[in-house]
């Protein structure tokens, strides 16, 4: 007798992609399914497609108001554990699954009774051979989030089962008897951070939480929330109140340091680009956090960015030659490549090996691969690194233009004079406000422990 799962898919406003995911979950090999669908009172007619299309082989269950990514997977995560399912999976509604992806989930799970939750290798729907992440670590000295592999391409090397310390609510399944122990996800969230934080709860409880390889399934990675600062508010302010909450005593005076940091080059390098909305946004997320304010934001919180100068694209649009060099985490290369490619598919590309060695290269990119030296004369050179500020000091003449991961760049006089502008404008904010900042996280912590 197979396992009873619940399928969990919450949806808002994104029609055709929760029907052309339903329709991938039809065709999945493991059969002893039931499927809900909790809509967050979407306005694009989803509720009623979804009903025209799938009838009866959908439960539908309709929010009266968008209780966003957390409470809307509650509504059915709840609806589940009425029942009597061994394992519920949770889907992004902008998920295509293989057919394979669930059964090879609960075939692990019925082999590994430590592990709480097991998700699939997440591939990038838009460029399906690009790994988005493989699970993810927290990452204890930069008080973020490290996903494993993102960015890499599946060339039937990676490890099989990689243990994490949390795995993407995009695809998931979940042990119903540990979720019944530990609670469900915060609502507080209200979106991001929400998986992190429930997963790592399972960690605490002492289970395992794993990514299987064999599982994959191709995500869109909510490309439409590009135009406004939804992210930015909700990934500052949600990774914030994380970190308040679990961080060590001894360690709470380095993650303010961390925070600051981090913070200033935020605020600093959106008012770089022109992005003064980014900017802001911040700075409302760090105090709305720092101030216990949780839940769906506040009014004007998030806003319309300003349409962002690809000032990156218009330099490489006018190159012949390219030569990237290699000083960056494989994710932000990967991005920098593609990028290139997508804005001059004439150019000749070829990487100089830096950060990462030739052989690694030469699996993941198809173009010329070169050791330290550089190629023939004649390439415009562009380094790629992590972020522009970790170079401010080591710009050299020789190279032609500096990327990082945010499309930050450094190119004109005017831009190695902004960059040289920094540390001047870190030292006065530094001593101005990161001793309230200090004082702050105190009482948010004191408060969140009580």
């Amino acid at each position: 007798m197979s396992a009873r799962v619940a399928v969990v898919i919450c949806n808002w406003n994104k029609k055709e992609y929760v029907l052309r995911c339903l329709d991938s979950l039809q065709k999945s090999t493991y059969r002893d399914i039931d499927i809900m669908v909790v809509d967050n009172a979407s306005s694009d007619g989803s509720a009623e497609a979804i009903r025209a299309q799938f009838g009866n082989q959908v439960t539908l269950l309709v929010n009266e108001r968008n209780l966003g990514g957390s409470g809307g997977f509650n509504t059915g995560l709840r609806q589940a554990l009425s029942g009597s399912y061994t394992y519920i999976y949770l889907l992004d509604n902008d998920v295509m699954v293989d057919a394979a992806a669930l059964q090879e989930l609960v075939s692990y799970m019925e082999d590994h009774e430590d592990v709480a939750a097991v998700g699939s290798k997440l591939f990038v729907l838009d460029r399906p051979y690009e790994i988005q992440e493989m699970g993810a670590s927290i990452d204890w000295e930069r008080f973020n989030v490290n996903p494993h592999y993102k960015g890499a391409v599946d060339n039937g090397t990676l490890p099989e089962i990689v243990e994490c310390d949390y795995v993407p609510a995009c695809s998931v399944l979940i042990r119903s008897e540990v979720i019944r122990q530990v609670g469900l996800l915060d609502e507080q969230c209200f979106i991001y951070w929400d998986d992190i934080e429930w997963f790592y709860r399972m960690k605490l409880a002492g289970y395992r939480v794993v990514a299987n390889g064999k599982s994959k399934v191709w995500h869109k990675m909510g490309a439409a929330n590009r135009t406004s600062t939804f992210p930015t508010y909700y990934f500052w302010r949600n990774r914030i109140r994380f970190f308040v909450k679990y961080t060590h005593e001894s360690s709470r005076s380095y993650f303010v340091d961390r925070l600051f940091d981090d913070m200033f080059r935020a605020v600093y390098f959106s008012n770089y680009k022109g992005q003064l909305q980014t900017a802001r946004t911040v700075l409302l997320a760090v105090e709305d956090a720092i101030g216990g304010i949780s839940g769906k934001a506040l009014e004007g919180r998030v806003v319309q960015r300003e349409p962002l100068e690809e000032t990156f694209n218009r330099i490489i649009q006018e190159q012949h030659r390219i030569a990237i060099k290699d000083n960056a985490h494989m994710n932000h290369l990967r991005d920098i490549f593609d990028r290139i490619v997508q804005v001059n598919p004439s150019a000749q590309i070829v990487l100089i090996a830096g950060k990462h060695e030739p052989e690694l290269l030469k699996g993941q990119f198809n173009c010329g691969i070169y050791t330290e030296s550089a190629p023939a004369s004649g390439y415009f050179i562009c380094e790629a690194c992590d972020h522009i500020v970790e170079v401010r000091n080591q710009l050299e003449r020789s190279v032609d233009l500096y990327v990082d991961g945010y499309f930050n760049t450094a190119h004109t006089d005017q831009d190695m004079q902004s960059l040289r502008g920094f540390d001047s404008a870190l030292n006065v904010y530094l001593n101005i406000y990161k001793p309230v900042l200090d004082i702050k996280i105190k009482e948010l912590h004191t408060i969140m422990s009580s």
